[in-house]
């Protein structure tokens, strides 16, 4: 049974990668049995304690890097994997020679396509280099997207609900363009609503330090915002 310089190689990579990260970060590398478009996965691990923040890692290996800049070749279907997933996807080029590593983060917003069938990762070799000033980038690149959401659609409430009156006055205060404002801050604010407890129900741990609470307390306050819309056009429309 041959076993293949360029299966060395490759393997020779992913021992490395694991050994480099788990001695540079005391963080969890798992080499994967099963290669699905990745290599590894690193769990984060800050004081000894992990919460479960996760990258997946795909190893490339060469012994033949020179210059200032390498690109490797990979697959359209690759690409758009990486690019699905709801984990943060991060490209590694091992050099044996050198004993370093690069690595790239992959953007879903980014063009990897090229003239030809295959797509390229590009490494600028003086800028992307994994050191261990690198931690602090991949702790932010590894917050789950459940959680990257959750923040954003926070902001986006927070928007919507400052446009409604509070406290919450029960008597004629707005009429007309005002009310039809309000309204749609109230609408847009339910379906932020809704979108926050689907995420909550995919990532449990978003709903921890009363997340729940406050959820519920906002929903109170938009019905009565909501009545309280009802009154001010029923008195616009001269019904009261």
């Amino acid at each position: 049974m041959k076993y293949k310089s360029r299966s060395v190689t490759g393997d020779a990579g992913e021992y490395f990668f694991a050994y480099k990260l788990t001695s540079m970060f005391s963080w969890v590398v798992r080499l994967l049995d099963v290669d699905l478009g990745v290599d590894a996965e690193i769990e984060v691990v800050e004081n000894e304690k992990s919460e479960f923040r996760l990258i997946k890692v795909q190893v490339k290996t060469s012994t033949k890097i020179n210059g200032s800049s390498h690109s490797i070749s990979v697959s359209k279907e690759h690409i758009t994997y990486w690019k699905n997933t709801n984990l943060p996807v991060i490209v590694c080029l091992v050099d044996l020679k050198t004993e370093k590593i690069y690595w790239r983060k992959i953007q879903s917003e980014e063009d990897y396509s090229t003239s030809g069938e295959s797509c390229k990762v590009q490494f600028d070799l003086t800028k992307h280099e994994l050191t261990a000033a690198t931690k602090s980038e991949l702790i932010n690149i590894a917050i789950p997207n459940e959680i990257r959401e959750f923040e954003h659609l926070k902001k986006q409430l927070n928007i919507e609900l400052n446009k409604l009156p509070t406290p919450v006055q029960m008597y004629p205060g707005h009429s007309g363009e005002e009310l039809g404002i309000l309204y749609d801050a109230i609408a847009v604010a339910r379906t932020i609503l809704d979108k926050l407890r689907s995420l909550i129900l995919i990532h449990p741990n978003i709903g921890n330090n009363g997340v729940n609470s406050r959820i519920e307390s906002i929903q109170l306050f938009l019905n009565q915002s909501s009545n309280y819309c009802d009154m001010c056009n029923r008195v616009d429309m001269g019904l009261e």
